[in-house]
């Protein structure tokens, strides 16, 4: 697999490993608001099962005082209150949405059609009235513990369930103490004592436990609304009617006694609406605080998402640029030869920039090293021309120019005369100074467009981009005049021998070369310091 490849998969890897943990730390705050807005909706449902359990504690106070004497008053308040629980049975449906009952509360419904009637009619005694409805009460409590229980971590609902109780068994001393004042705590009326006995013990219980598990602000609401209202009163009036010493009041008028326990099991119920208000308000101020912790999370999760799939991808482009730059150009080094090209780099400041620069730095010192072999291998020591080789090529390269243009090109043998006897007489060390002066003098005097090169010892030639005859006569005569002046003591007189020779139509270098040479010698044969033309060696 190529770097590239793996650097983009390594990249895409992270932009999703990022995406994914976003997404799930998001999934889970998510999740977290369905679970309260779901708790929201458990305490709304449950302060609606609690009302229902109020209602239905109230007919059962009131069912058993109808039983003990049907008076018109009992009844008309039997069936005020037979209205309100109906109201609320009626509305299960709408007030229940995730709390499923509808079987229980369809059976509910028949099923205190029945009793009621079998009160109406006096065919039911109040021991069986008293446990059916403490039986719906307690079912309808269950409930309640049961869909919270887990479900609203959030609110402590334990106190709560504690309240419920103690206002159930609160609303069954209502009823037999109500019957007791009824009975005019006759003596078959004391057998019941015992029985109301058993319901203040659990509502004891019930109470004390809801004291313990309460929450600062419940025992508060406790000791201001109930407490110092007449709570003291009612269960100071309770002790004493299980002791069989009623007070006087109650006893002469029982509506008395009712509307004392009725109020104080208003206040508990005050209590408990209270909690489920305070709880709900608390879950909607999380609800609120979450969804906007959910909102910023998102916001700040989608730019950190795309600030780093940018950053991610401007790193990948850079890589892979580099890279493709890089190796575009080591094989274009390659491919060509050609050291003196560089890598294009604009960015200095990153590591693929500083790999350029190297890399750079090494091709300027190979190109460097190269040119200094090609000059080595292309200049002659001695005097700095080109070397034979050198030459050879640079014409092989004029004659093909020169057959595609035909402008037309002319070579020119130079041979310094009597060298031999130079170097005989004034040794070598002069006769090199010779050739270099000669060198320079060739150089100085020809035209930038031409070519010198040293052919071999004393033998020197020149490539002239031009064919006119007139103007190598020129030439030649410009070269041989200045030689002839040239002064490189100790030696007295120089002079030097041309040979010239102009290209016929696509005329091979080898053949031009050898027309040239023999020019040269025929000047060499003339009597020396002279120009010789190879076109008059055939007329």
């Amino acid at each position: 697999m190529l770097i590239r490849t793996r650097i983009t998969l390594l990249a895409c890897a992270a932009i999703f490993s990022v995406v994914a943990a976003f997404y799930v730390e998001y999934r889970n705050i998510d999740k977290n608001i369905t679970q309260l807005k779901h708790a929201h909706v458990l305490i709304q449902e449950a302060k609606y099962l609690s009302a229902l359990v109020h209602s239905l504690q109230k007919e059962r106070g009131l069912s058993g005082g109808f039983l003990l004497k049907h008076t018109g008053l009992s009844a008309d308040a039997l069936n005020q209150q037979r209205k309100r629980t109906n109201l609320l049975l009626a509305e299960h449906a709408n007030n229940l949405k995730q709390i499923k009952i509808d079987v229980f509360f369809r059976h509910l419904i028949k099923e205190i059609a029945f009793t009621r009637a079998q009160i109406d009619a006096d065919r039911a005694n109040w021991k069986e009235v008293r446990n059916w409805y403490s039986k719906q009460i307690e079912k309808f409590l269950d409930i309640i513990t049961q869909e919270s229980n887990g479900n609203i971590s959030l609110i402590s609902f334990y106190p709560i369930i504690n309240l419920s109780l103690a206002r159930e068994n609160l609303g069954i001393l209502r009823a037999e103490i109500n019957r007791l004042y009824l009975k005019k705590f006759s003596q078959s009326a004391l057998q019941d004592i015992a029985s109301a006995t058993k319901f203040y013990q659990a509502y004891s219980n019930s109470f004390r436990s809801f004291l313990r598990d309460s929450t600062p602000y419940l025992r508060e609401r406790f000791e201001t609304k109930v407490v110092n209202l007449s709570y003291q009163q009612v269960i100071d009036e309770i002790e004493n009617a299980l002791l069989g010493t009623p007070q006087k009041e109650s006893l002469n008028a029982p509506t008395i006694w009712w509307d004392k326990v009725t109020r104080a099991i208003d206040f508990l119920k005050q209590i408990e609406e209270a909690h489920f208000k305070s709880a709900s308000a608390q879950i909607a101020e999380e609800v609120s605080h979450k969804e906007t912790y959910l909102w910023q999370y998102g916001v700040s999760a989608i730019i950190l998402t795309c600030l780093v799939s940018l950053i991610a991808v401007l790193t990948i482009l850079r890589i892979l640029q580099a890279l493709n730059i890089l190796l575009k150009s080591l094989d274009s080094v390659v491919s060509t030869q050609d050291f003196a090209m560089r890598i294009c780099n604009t960015r200095e400041h990153d590591e693929f920039g500083r790999i350029a620069l190297s890399v750079n730095s090494l091709l300027d010192f190979t190109d460097r090293v190269i040119k200094e072999k090609d000059d080595i291998a292309n200049t002659d020591l001695l005097t700095g021309l080109m070397n034979r080789r050198s030459f050879l090529k640079r014409c092989r390269d004029e004659l093909k120019r020169d057959d595609r243009h035909a402008h037309g090109v002319a070579l020119i043998f130079c041979d310094l005369d009597y060298f031999k006897k130079i170097n005989d007489i004034y040794g070598h060390g002069c006769g090199d100074l010779v050739l270099q002066r000669f060198s320079q003098l060739l150089l100085n005097n020809s035209r930038s467009t031409d070519t010198v090169a040293r052919w071999g010892g004393e033998e020197f030639i020149l490539l002239i981009h031009n064919s006119r005859r007139e103007l190598l006569e020129i030439l030649s005569e410009k070269l041989r005049a200045a030689v002839e002046r040239l002064s490189v003591p100790p030696i007295e007189h120089l002079s030097c021998s041309f040979g010239i020779a102009t290209r016929q139509h696509n005329e091979p270098f080898e053949l031009l070369c050898n027309r040239a040479d023999e020019a040269l010698y025929k000047a060499k044969a003339l009597g020396r310091n002279q120009v010789c033309f190879a076109e008059d060696l055939k007329s």
